[in-house]
C-alpha cells in the first residue's frame, strides 16, 4: 500500500483496492480534526477517512488460540475410545466366571433345635409317627424329611456356632437318607410307583452334598464352639473332628446319589 498513491483516492477505489489486496474484512470510519477517529463517515463533516481492514490471517489468529483446545479434546476423547477398546478386549480375554447354579431344593424348617427344653418331645413325637408309619413308600418319605430337616437344623448349629452338635446332627440325617433308600428299594419291589419320591431324593442328595460343602468352608470361628478367644489344643481337636465329620457325611451323600441314579428307571 506505500507505493500506491491515494491522491482522490475515494471510498469505492479503496475498497477495491484493498480486497483485491487480500483483506476480507472492510469496514471505514470519519474522523474529527481533533475527535474521535472511529465515528460514522460523513463526506461532508469528516476530515479524515480512516480504514480497518482484517486478512484472513487474523481468522488464522483466533483458530491458534481454539487449536490447542481442541487438540485436548481430541486427546481425551481418544483415550476414553481407547479404554473402552481396552475394556471390551479385556472381556474377550477374560471371561467373567461362570455363576454357580444352586440346587432347587427347599430344605423344611426344622422346628425346635437341640438344646431345647421341649426337643425330646419332639423327638418322641417323630419315633411314634415312625412306629406308626408301614407302608414303604410313605415310610421312604418320612425318613427323607427327617434328613432334610436334621441337615437344616445342623446349618442353624453351625451359625450358633455350635459346630460339634451340628456335624452329629448332620451325620444323623444321612443315617435316616440310608434308610429312606432302603424303603424305596422295598416300595419298588412291591411294584409301587416310586419315580416321584425318588425324583426329590435324587434332588435332596444333591443338596445335600451343596449344603454340606459350604459348611465345610465355613470360617474356623464359625465352626468351632461359640467362637472362642482362645484356640486351645482341644479346641483344634475339635475342629479336625468337625470337618472329618462333615467329609464322611459329604461322601456318604456322593453314594447315595449314585445308588439313586441305579434305581432311576433307564431312558
Amino acid at each position: 500500500m506505500n507505493s500506491t498513491s491515494i491522491l482522490e483516492l475515494d471510498k469505492s477505489k479503496m475498497e477495491a483496492l484493498l480486497r483485491s489486496a487480500g483483506f476480507k474484512t472492510i469496514d471505514f470510519y470519519g474522523a474529527d480534526a481533533n475527535g474521535s477517529l472511529f465515528k460514522e463517515l460523513n463526506k461532508n463533516e469528516s476530515y479524515y477517512l480512516n480504514v480497518l481492514a482484517k486478512k484472513w490471517y487474523t481468522k488464522f489468529y483466533k483458530m491458534r488460540k481454539i487449536f490447542p483446545l481442541a487438540l485436548i479434546v481430541l486427546f481425551l476423547f481418544s483415550l476414553v475410545t481407547t479404554g473402552r477398546s481396552f475394556a471390551k478386549e479385556d472381556n474377550i480375554l477374560s471371561p467373567s466366571p461362570t455363576p454357580i447354579t444352586k440346587i432347587e431344593y427347599q430344605l423344611p424348617y426344622p422346628g425346635l433345635l437341640p438344646g431345647s427344653p421341649l426337643y425330646p418331645l419332639k423327638k418322641l413325637r417323630d419315633k411314634i409317627i415312625e412306629v406308626l408309619t408301614t407302608d414303604p413308600l410313605k415310610k421312604a418319605e418320612f425318613y427323607l424329611l427327617q434328613s432334610d430337616k436334621n441337615l437344616e437344623t445342623g446349618v442353624m448349629l453351625v451359625n450358633r456356632g455350635d459346630g460339634k452338635t451340628a456335624e452329629s446332627t448332620i451325620s444323623k440325617g444321612e443315617n435316616y437318607f440310608e434308610q429312606a433308600i432302603s424303603k424305596i428299594i422295598s416300595a419298588k419291589e412291591e411294584q409301587a410307583n416310586v419315580d416321584e419320591v425318588l425324583g426329590r431324593m435324587q434332588l435332596s442328595s444333591m443338596k445335600h452334598q451343596e449344603v454340606i460343602k459350604d459348611l465345610m468352608n465355613k470360617t474356623k470361628d464359625t465352626i468351632l464352639e461359640k467362637k472362642p478367644k482362645i484356640y486351645s489344643k482341644d479346641l483344634l481337636e475339635t475342629k479336625g473332628e468337625i470337618k472329618s465329620g462333615l467329609r464322611k457325611s459329604l461322601k456318604r451323600s456322593q453314594d447315595f446319589e449314585k445308588r439313586l441314579d441305579e434305581l432311576s428307571p433307564k431312558k
